[in-house]
């Protein structure tokens, strides 16, 4: 037996439970609040109505302009390739004391990440510490 929902031209159908003989789905309250008018859908697209339709809710954010896309192609291999010999070459002129390869850079394990990044933040800030 398939459990599938049937569709209605009303829209979405209730989770409430239905008395035995009612067609419309139970309310919270016997009427409607004299200050709201019960919604109904038309069938126009849109559903339901907010009651507050016309203020902004405070938890959504204002919108924001469109961020730039980062114009660099860092899925592709070669810019990888070139991005790791950078950092090898660099790693190795600026005395990094761990050893580093190729190899290291491209899967790099836990330690040799935190060993990296601390070794690129002492070369910013040299009273950083880990």
């Amino acid at each position: 037996a398939s459990m599938q929902k049937k569709k209605s031209s009303r829209g979405r159908q209730s989770m409430l439970p239905r008395m035995s003989g009612e067609s419309t789905p139970l309310h919270l309250s016997s009427s409607p609040s004299p200050s709201r008018k019960p919604t109904r859908n038309t069938g126009r697209s849109g559903g339901r109505k907010s009651i507050s339709n016309n203020r902004r809710q405070s938890f959504v954010p204002p919108p924001q302009p469109p961020q730039k896309s980062d114009p660099r192609p860092i899925g592709e291999k070669a810019y990888q390739n070139s991005c790791m010999k950078k950092l090898l070459q660099y790693l190795m002129s600026a005395g990094y004391d761990h050893p580093v390869s190729l190899k290291t850079l491209a899967r790099p394990s836990g330690k040799d990440f935190s060993n990296i990044v601390t070794f690129l933040l002492r070369q910013i800030d040299h009273t950083f510490h880990t």
